[in-house]
């Protein structure tokens, strides 16, 4: 509805500038849909209210879609009440879609709002770092914590599409930066959903630290899919995750988005907490054990045959490690 109505705002006034108080020296286009159209009408135009009211909805919309605060509350619901495969899938496709969209959008027609808008995007990317990864810390539930990290990585990337609207004539470097760490979160995501589907939990929901607990000995292949994805998502070296943040770091100090850096280093400090407290789970027993555990139900137990699953894990591991320390070709676009 926010994305509808913005854009109806901005065809509106578009389609017939005059009537709305909008300067326009070109003869206006039949197309009032069109990219060059909107560039130039935004242009001349950036204190118009109802051209922002339309764009800050349109951002409003994609902001949603990507789950970036403060419109992030439906992602830890979905990622607990949805299946898996599906969890997994949205995880990637729908920050990957939006994202795709929305770094057209500041870099094509909504460039000429860009003062208005670098200031209005650096409050959503801080508001979204610091708001996903301290509500990640109080969650025991592993999905809706995947879920908030998630939206702090959301404020990452928003850091990159700013880094893009900074750098004219070189925003490709700030697109592909956004792309490989996308392509490093689907690499970590992927690892991490696939194992956590291989566990017997009685609730596909109810995934809890204490599901996972002394993972390396019952499991040692699937621990080590997990930490490394764990890791990858927390931005430890030499895993591909870590070349990504550090990508994001050099682009942020290139366009001199020093605010953002430091929300983003204060961020994966934080993270670091709930990331390693999983690891330490998977790697340790972290509490003594009872008798009553020997009657607790252990979702790895009947874990029997995984057929291709295991390769593909591994290939997802092996992609992040050499990630992390060889970028050859696509290193050459950084």
């Amino acid at each position: 509805a926010l994305l509808l109505f913005g854009i109806v705002l901005l065809y509106g006034v578009g389609s017939n500038p005059e009537a709305w108080g909008a300067t326009l020296s070109m003869v206006p286009s039949s197309d009032a849909f069109s990219f060059s159209f909107l560039y130039q009408l935004l242009s001349e135009n950036p204190n118009h209210l109802l051209l922002r009211a339309g764009v800050v909805l349109i951002i409003s919309g994609i902001a949603f879609k990507v789950g970036a605060a403060p419109f992030q509350i439906w992602v830890p619901d979905v990622y607990h009440g949805a299946p898996m495969p599906i969890t997994a899938f949205l995880a990637v496709s729908s920050k990957s879609a939006g994202f795709f969209v929305l770094i057209n959008l500041v870099n094509g027609p909504f460039a000429g709002m860009s003062e208005f808008l670098l200031p209005l995007l650096g409050f959503v990317a801080t508001f979204t770092i610091f708001f996903g990864n301290l509500a990640a810390c109080s969650q025991r539930n592993l999905k809706r914590m995947l879920g908030l990290s998630g939206v702090a990585h959301a404020g990452y990337l928003l850091v990159a599409v700013m880094a893009s609207m900074l750098l004219p004539g070189e925003s490709d470097r700030a697109v592909w930066i956004l792309f490989f760490y996308l392509f490093t979160y689907l690499l970590a995501s992927f690892a991490v959903f696939g194992v956590m589907g291989l566990a017997r939990v009685t609730d596909d929901s109810e995934h809890e630290f204490s599901d996972y607990e002394n993972l390396a000995q019952k499991k040692p292949w699937a621990a080590f899919v997990l930490v490394v994805g764990i890791g990858s998502l927390a931005g430890i070296p030499p895993f591909a995750g870590f070349i990504g943040k550090l990508l994001l770091f050099s682009v942020a100090f290139e366009t001199k988005l020093f605010l953002s850096i430091v929300a983003m280093v204060i961020g994966v400090v934080i993270s670091i907490y709930y990331y390693f407290g999983w690891i330490r789970e998977i790697c340790f027993h972290p509490r003594p054990v009872f008798e009553d555990d020997e009657a607790k139900h252990d979702p790895w137990k009947d874990v029997g045959s995984v057929g291709m699953l295991k390769p593909a894990l591994f290939s997802l591991v092996l992609a992040s490690i050499v990630l992390g320390l060889w970028q050859g070709p696509i290193g050459d676009a950084f």
